[in-house]
Parts: structure tokens; C-alpha cells; sequence
């Protein structure tokens, strides 16, 4: 079943888990992207089906009141990402959420409260965890080779 996604901000980090879901040959959909560079991302996705019937709408408020969506992704700067995500956990619609949640304790405060009872509804990235180098690592420790860790540093 084909996932329809919307994103707020799309830049690196956004583009990064669209050629992770290519290569995992994800069934997915981009409906919306809200995003100041709006005409670039056109023109860097012409080719992409996934994009064929994507909306460039000018606000969070806006891309949220669409019906339909699977999924929203935030990807803007570190920023804005608290209350943007406090908007989205307020939709209802699940949440993938680039780190760092939040970047001062005011924004954790809101965020905090804006989560309570909401965790199964959001994903923070943590993109490093899948990387060449920590998948190698997690193979090595799992491997034994090094001895029962008690502390990595």
C-alpha cells in the first residue's frame, strides 16, 4: 500500500531518507512539501514518480490540514523542529522528526507536553546507527572478538 508523505523543510536530511526508502524500494508518495526553496526542489525531482503529484503549500497549518496523509516528516533547521513537531503531534498524523528535538529547555518543555501520550505516533532520526562504520562496529561487539564491553567512550 502506497504511503503518502508530506515534508516540512526538504533538504539534505529529507533527500537522504528518500534514497534510503529508493533503495529499500519503498512504496511512497510525497503529497506535499513545504519549503521556501520550493522551485528548486521541483526542478531536482521532475524525474522522480514519487514526486509527480507532489503540492508545494506555504505553510506546517496548511500542509497538515490535508487529507490523507500517512506521514510528515520535519527536516527544517534545528530551530524550528520543537514546535513544529508539536504541531504535527497535535494532527494526530505519525511523525518522523530530524535531531535534535529541540535546542533550549523551553522548546523541550512544549515539546514534552505536546508528546504526552503520543510517543508511538513519532521516530526521531538517528541516522548514524545504520551507517557503514556503526553497522561494522555492532558486528565486531556482537562478534565476541572484543571481550564482554562494560563501557564504550
Amino acid at each position: 500500500m502506497t504511503k503518502k508523505i508530506g515534508f516540512i523543510g526538504y533538504g539534505l536530511r529529507s533527500r537522504t531518507m528518500m534514497k534510503a526508502f529508493a533503495a529499500i524500494e519503498a512504496d511512497i508518495r510525497v503529497i506535499a512539501i513545504v519549503d521556501p526553496r520550493a522551485e528548486q526542489i521541483r526542478v531536482e525531482t521532475a524525474d522522480d514518480t514519487r514526486f509527480q503529484d507532489t503540492i508545494y503549500v506555504e505553510s506546517a497549518e496548511a500542509l497538515l490540514n490535508m487529507d490523507a496523509l500517512d506521514g510528515v516528516f520535519i527536516g527544517t533547521r534545528c530551530s524550528l523542529h520543537a514546535d513544529l513537531a508539536s504541531k504535527v503531534l497535535a494532527s494526530g498524523i505519525p511523525l518522523y522528526l530530524e535531531k535534535p528535538v529541540c535546542i533550549s529547555e523551553e522548546q523541550y518543555a512544549r515539546l514534552n507536553a505536546a508528546s504526552s501520550g503520543k510517543t508511538d505516533r513519532a521516530v526521531v532520526s538517528f541516522p548514524l546507527r545504520v551507517s557503514p562504520l556503526v553497522r561494522e562496529m555492532k558486528r565486531i561487539v556482537d562478534s565476541g572478538l572484543l571481550g564482554k564491553l562494560t563501557m564504550v567512550q
